[in-house]
C-alpha cells in the first residue's frame, strides 16, 4: 500500500505533477532519484513542499509516464525533439535512445516515400 509520506509534489515549469517516490527512484540513475536520495538539501522546494523544477511540463510528462510504466505516452502535442533534451538533461538515458531512435526511423520512413 501506498502511504502518503510516499506521494511527492513536484512543480515542473508552473505545472503540479503528483507521484509516488518509488517512481522517481526508479531508474537511480536520473537526477529525479538522486534529487531524493540525496543527503544534500533538495535544488529548490515551495513553500507548499514542492519540488521546483525549471523543465518543459509537456515533455517532463512523457519522462514521468515513463518512469511509472517504461512505455513511451506521448500526445500529438508533444514535441520529441524536446522530450529527447530533457531526457538527456535528467538522465533518463533508455528513454532518450528509444525517442532517438523513433526519430530516425521515422525520417527514414519520410525520405523513402518522397523518393
Amino acid at each position: 500500500t501506498v502511504i502518503m509520506s510516499d506521494w511527492v509534489k513536484l512543480n515542473v515549469g508552473g505545472t503540479i505533477f503528483g507521484t509516488t517516490r518509488s517512481t522517481l527512484v526508479s531508474n537511480p540513475d536520473t537526477v529525479l532519484a538522486r534529487m531524493l536520495e540525496s543527503d544534500l538539501s533538495p535544488a529548490a522546494v515551495s513553500e507548499d513542499g514542492a519540488f521546483l523544477i525549471d523543465a518543459d511540463p509537456a515533455s517532463f510528462g512523457v519522462i514521468l509516464n515513463w518512469l511509472r510504466r517504461g512505455k513511451v505516452m506521448m500526445n500529438s502535442g508533444t514535441n520529441i525533439d524536446n522530450v529527447i533534451i530533457e531526457a538527456d538533461y535528467f538522465g533518463v538515458i533508455d528513454l532518450k535512445e528509444i525517442l532517438e531512435e523513433k526519430l530516425k526511423a521515422g525520417r527514414k520512413l519520410r525520405s523513402s516515400l518522397l523518393h
